[in-house]
């Protein structure tokens, strides 16, 4: 039979028992601690832009845009520089469009009208700047480093 450890070891491997429990108690509590945290995503990057179609109207060609914001910031004003392109690749004229308003959390469908251009006239569109960018706080500086653009139609959006 073993002789019982002196006091003041006995004190020491408690403490040593309750500090290793207490530690183990809290990583399981707070599991993101002993984990490196994972790189935000930015409000920003959730926001796209998808040219849905293309429509002949009466005086030009109807664009169908659907603007997806996926973020918790709305937008009352979103007002972009579009520059149309021909098939053969020549400029065609300038369109200013303002999206706005833009509802947090929420999907929408904007239609533009370009008179006096056919569909079959239009090859591509860029997104050449952001001239307004705006939300209750304030100006938005850059709004176009987070916008994404897709296309449906057959006719390309890139910025």
């Amino acid at each position: 039979m073993r002789a019982p450890a002196p006091p003041a070891q006995g004190k020491l491997r408690c403490s040593l028992l309750a500090v290793g429990l207490a530690a183990s108690l809290l990583a399981a509590a707070t599991p993101g601690l002993a984990e490196p945290a994972a790189p935000a995503v930015t409000d920003r990057a959730k926001l796209s832009i998808e040219l849905n179609k293309l429509e002949a109207g009466e005086r030009g060609c109807r664009i169908y845009l659907v603007v997806n914001n996926e973020t918790d910031t709305s937008y009352s004003a979103y007002k972009l520089d579009l520059a149309i392109f021909q098939p053969d690749g020549v400029y065609a004229q300038g369109l200013k469009l303002n999206l706005a308003p833009i509802r947090q959390m929420k999907r929408s469908v904007k239609l533009f009208d370009l008179e006096g251009l056919a569909c079959d006239r239009i090859g591509s569109i860029l997104v050449n700047d952001a001239v307004e960018c705006r939300t209750d706080a304030g100006p938005v500086a850059d709004c176009l480093t987070g916008l994404s653009l897709s296309s449906l139609a057959s006719v390309k959006i890139s910025k």
